[in-house]
């Protein structure tokens, strides 16, 4: 009984593991090529002989596998082919033969299949272009109907397009054309028009092609950021009229254009799975009225685009359901085109993937939601069919158009910021489209005055920064010569309000309830020098890289390989969620960081001239790591007092603590003297050659410490009288130097201690910085110091 027991408990982990979320889609096979090779996968794509049999080309991190997928229930691996280890390989077919790039420096590779189907013996060979022009490495690859062959991103001038005949001698490339304005990350060609995606620049371009071949020329004809401005991939329909773009983003998007006119790219929809669980999109490819999209986390998406404007999830297979969120698991790419229907996935841990399809027809609902009160158009409001995960936002029309594949009555939620929800109920139809045009009632406004007062003299400050903020609405202001500044607010909740300006400590309240009945707060700062970022201040930022600028965001965070190049959120113990940080986008942590230079942040000129011995604080974030070599980048952390600059630290991996926000503090009189006019600067450094590096800065603030830390013995000194008129006298101390400075930081006494006294009768009236050093030059004590 025991024994029977444990069998079928034993069963029922393995139904649990081998279940998989899955809608309109079947597993028709399964080959785990990971645990075959002790290999991760990365890209997929097919190859049909002349006898109808069908086979699955996949790269793996070492190497590159060929498998009979004829048999759908029993994919049979038939040759694999080492190579150099790779995160990146992508392959395409043309005639008998794969072509595979890698981000490895192994060149182009291309695998001869005509053997297929009577050898299973099969070759490669290494191409790496002409003679004095040569590339090794690049990112991806597409072959047009012609037989051109586009390589993406290799390591040659700026990573564009570099264009190979495969057609003429099949299995031996010739280079024939380039187009490398910017660095292309992957594209589609149809008709000698090329469709390029530029993720580091956010945009895709539409590109002439024609005469390459014999003149060499390229032609931009338009372009377009895509909505999550990181374009990964682009495909066109099957008539080139909409083109079809993803982000590789978390939450990123599927996007569609009407290209009827290239010149004037239209957007037209877009689209997500698991709206806000945070998935990355990876390659959408288009086949009929389906687009079918790898996706990490999430498997395999096919939405129904046969209305690229209301695009609608049809069907979808989880081959990752131990994954969620926005890593870099699971699905990473999708052959669709097989005369049998059947489609191949490879997943990055688990392995080859045979899928089928089932037809579906969708349910279709579109409308304009309105302004009761004026008819307007609401434009972002929400549109959620509930009990499900499909949503939509209208536009600036107040449009908006969704479905999905079921029949029957949904409520739906009509909802937008400073209006009432209105829920409706809807009979769907599969195959129809319904219209409901909606009109939402605005709630009624009332007024909030924030006042912002000087806490130690309780008069009003004014040109005082202010914010509020609630979950469903923000606001920013200044105050007026009353300390004053007014909102119009919807909500009778609670809010978060902050106030500050250069010169003050930002104050926050939260939560704070503000209501019709009560609607007035006062929040009070005090003098100090402090900045956690809640405002803009005025920080500058400028260097020579090419990426990585420095930016006042709140963190978006990323991570690979277990290390944390940017952080997921700012230090906690301030006022907002914002920080300064190098590079804020992206989700690849070589994304968007310093590169080929430096990148500076300066701070506003503040005044320590009436501090004795102030001591400065902030949080640094630091990283570098990636690339080949050892990491060798900095941050540099500069002091300026408007006539003399010192280097503070330099950060790097010997010195730094890494992937993590450390408090770093110095005291201002160990480096230079008091002015007026100090700054301090923050410079991350990308040295050669080649490696990923990150910095932030967040809660950054100076404050008085105790004389007693310049030196245990300054307590038993004493200076007298203050003020003072010509002569000062000082006991505890026999030998050593007295330095007086002004305000300003200008030396206008040096003397050695005489009789112990210090005779200042030729100095001017006003406040001094008294500086007594020991013998060996050792600061020993300060203070402020009066002559009258």
């Amino acid at each position: 009984m025991k024994i029977l027991q444990k069998v079928i408990a034993l069963i029922t982990v393995l139904i649990s593991t081998l279940s998989f979320s899955q809608v309109n889609m079947s597993q028709l096979g399964y080959l785990d090529l990971r645990t075959m090779h002790n290999s991760d996968l990365n890209d997929i794509w097919g190859y049909t002989d002349e006898n109808g049999n069908e086979y699955a080309i996949v790269g793996l991190m070492d190497g590159v596998s060929v498998c009979d997928v004829t048999d759908p229930a029993n994919p049979t691996e038939l040759a694999y082919f080492p190579g150099m280890n790779s995160i990146w390989r992508d392959i395409k077919v043309w005639d008998d033969y794969a072509y595979i790039t890698t981000e490895a420096n192994q060149g182009l590779q291309i695998i001869d299949l005509t053997p297929l189907p009577g050898s299973t013996t099969l070759s490669s060979s290494i191409y790496t272009g002409p003679v004095g022009n040569e590339w090794d490495a690049a990112h991806n690859i597409y072959i047009d109907d012609n037989g051109i062959a586009y390589i993406f991103g290799a390591n040659r001038g700026n990573g564009g397009v570099i264009m190979l005949d495969v057609n003429t001698t099949p299995g031996t490339p010739v280079e024939i054309g380039t187009f490398d304005q910017w660095y292309c990350h992957d594209g589609y060609v149809r008709n000698d028009t090329g469709y390029f995606s530029h993720i580091n620049d956010g945009f895709f371009s539409i590109v002439d092609l024609d005469g390459f071949g014999t003149l060499g020329l390229t032609e931009v004809i338009g372009s377009l950021t895509t909505s999550s401005v990181f374009t990964h991939n682009c495909w066109t329909s099957d008539d080139g009229t909409v083109l079809f773009t993803t982000d590789e983003k978390e939450n990123g998007f599927i996007d569609s254009y009407d290209i009827s006119d290239p010149t004037n790219p239209i957007f037209l929809d877009n689209i997500q799975s698991s709206p806000g669980d945070n998935v990355i999109p990876h390659n959408t490819y288009i086949k009929g009225n389906l687009a079918i999209t790898s996706y990490y986390c999430d498997g395999v998406v096919v939405h129904d685009v046969s209305d690229p404007s209301n695009m609608v999830e049809v069907a979808n297979f989880d081959t990752a359901p131990d994954y969620s969120g926005d890593t870099f698991n699971g699905c990473w790419g999708i052959f669709p085109y097989f005369a049998s229907n059947n489609l191949i996935a490879s997943d990055i841990e688990k392995g080859l993937y045979v899928l089928s399809i089932a037809p579906t027809l969708s349910a279709y609902l579109q409308g304009t939601v309105t302004n009761a009160g004026n008819g307007q158009p609401i434009n972002a409001a929400s549109i959620e069919i509930l009990g499900t995960a499909v949503n939509d936002n209208t536009d600036v029309l107040g449009d908006y158009s969704i479905g999905f594949t079921n029949s029957g009555t949904y409520d739906v939620r009509y909802s937008a910021n400073g209006f009432y929800t209105d829920t409706i109920a809807i009979d769907f139809v599969t195959g129809q489209v319904v219209t409901q045009n909606v009109a939402l009632e605005q709630i009624p406004l009332f007024n909030t005055t924030i006042t912002v007062i000087d806490g130690e003299t309780s008069l009003p400050v004014e040109n005082a920064q202010v914010r509020i903020d609630h979950t469903l609405q923000s606001f920013e202001g200044i105050t007026d010569v009353n300390g004053e500044v007014s909102f119009d607010l919807f909500y009778e909740d609670n809010y978060d309000i902050s106030a500050g300006q250069w010169g003050s400590v930002t104050a926050c309240l939260s939560p704070q309830m503000l209501t019709v009945a009560n609607n007035d707060v006062t929040l009070e700062i005090f003098d100090g020098i402090y900045d956690d970022f809640t405002f803009d201040f005025g920080w500058i930022a400028l260097g020579t890289a090419t990426a990585g600028d420095w930016v006042r965001e709140i963190p978006y965070g990323t991570s690979s390989g277990g290390d944390n190049p940017t952080p997921y959120t700012d230090v906690n113990s301030d006022c907002s969620n914002m920080a300064y940080l190098t590079g804020n986008g992206g989700t690849d942590p070589w994304n968007d960081d310093v590169d080929d230079g430096y990148v500076q942040l300066s701070s506003p000129v503040f005044d320590l001239s009436g501090y004795v011995n102030p001591g400065v604080s902030f949080n640094y974030w630091f990283y570098n790591g990636f690339g080949s070599g050892t990491p060798n980048d900095d941050l540099e952390i500069l002091m300026s007092n408007g006539t003399e600059e010192v280097q503070i630290d330099l950060l790097n991996l010997n010195n730094a603590v890494e992937s993590d926000w450390t408090l770093y503090e110095f005291k201002v009189t160990d480096y230079l003297s008091l002015t007026n006019t100090m700054q301090i600067k923050f410079i991350c450094t990308d040295n050669p050659s080649g490696h990923v590096t990150k910095a932030g800065i967040d809660h950054f603030y100076i404050e008085e410490k105790s004389t007693a830390e310049l030196n245990e013995a300054s307590e038993s000194i004493m200076v007298y009288p203050n003020p003072a008129n010509d002569i000062i006298f000082i006991q505890g101390i026999q030998d050593g130097t007295v330095v007086l400075t002004d305000v300003q930081g200008k030396v206008v006494l040096t003397q050695s201690l005489i009789d112990n006294t210090l005779n200042v009768a030729s100095v001017e009236h006003g406040l001094y910085i008294m500086q007594l050093l020991d013998e060996e030059g050792n600061l020993i004590k300060q203070q402020k110091q009066m002559i009258e």
